[in-house]
This record gives C-alpha cells, structure tokens and sequence, in this order.
C-alpha cells in the first residue's frame, strides 16, 4: 500500500498554456467509503493506453491508495456495473519545474469544468501555484472525483 499526497485546485482555462500529452480518462466507482473505481486511459483517437483498478482510503490530502493495472475489458466491466454516473474527463500533462501537474477538462457528467491536481512528496511541500490557479479545493471533499461522479458538480453560489 502506498500513500497518495496531492492538492486540487479550481484553474481559469483561458490562463493555461499549451497542453501537449492529452489522454482520455473514464472512470467510474463501486463504492465511495472506501473510494473503489476503475479507470481506463485512452489515448486522443479512443485507443487502449492503460487501465487500472484503485482503492483509495480516507482523506483529502493525503491518504493511502492501492492501484494496480488490470486487463482493458476487466475495467470496461467494472466501469458498466457502477451505480453512479462515470466519470469522463481530458486530462493533460504539464511540468512545472519539479512538479507534474494534472489538468483535467471534464466532459461528463459534467462538461467544461476544469480541475487541476499536483502529486507532492510530502504534505507540506511547497507549491508554487501558476496564474491559471483560481481556489485551491483539497480539503472541499465536494470536488472529489467520487462526489462528482455520485451528486455532480457541487454548487458554487
């Protein structure tokens, strides 16, 4: 079992730069305490790149996580026998000096929202936030990809 440690923010995609290394992600969840998901990556012309099936355990920060790739059709499987809406997203890749971020568009169940997720070493890792960030929504479980996938997005007002 491994430890996952990452922040979430709300980005302004206007201020992004360039996205080069895009993927499509779909992912959908068993259960949500603990969060159980598959997920399956394809590349931008819908082929197969990867697939995994992850446990996550509690926590916003961080938390542990056990992921291990699994066969395209086995996620495919799990994927149909959720009971929650799936999860379909862009995702892009961008280092910014040490750190990889993740930028993720996504495209349902809610279109056109945009997240951004940096993993870090250690919980309190500084983080230099690049001007595309607008709130940072780590500890607002509400924006977790599990809440998005059971109740939408959550209301801003």
């Amino acid at each position: 079992m491994s430890k996952e440690i990452e922040r979430r923010f709300l980005i302004n995609p206007t201020k992004l730069p360039s996205l080069p290394n895009t993927v499509y992600v779909t992912q959908a969840y068993l259960s949500m305490k603990p969060a159980v998901r598959a997920r399956v990556i394809q590349d931008l012309d819908g082929d197969f790149l990867d697939a995994f099936f992850t446990v996550k355990g509690q926590g916003t920060i961080e938390r542990e996580e056990i992921e291990n790739e699994i066969p395209e059709d086995k996620a495919w499987s799990i994927i149909g026998m959720s009971p929650y809406h799936q999860i379909i997203k862009k995702r892009s890749y961008l280092i910014i000096g040490e750190l990889l971020w993740e930028i993720d568009e996504f495209k349902s169940p809610v279109p056109n929202k945009w997240i951004a997720e940096v993993e870090l070493e250690d919980k309190n890792q500084n983080v230099n936030l690049p001007e595309w960030i607008v709130k940072e929504i780590t500890e607002d479980s509400r924006y977790s990809n599990a809440s998005i996938a059971k109740y939408g997005w959550p209301d801003e007002s």
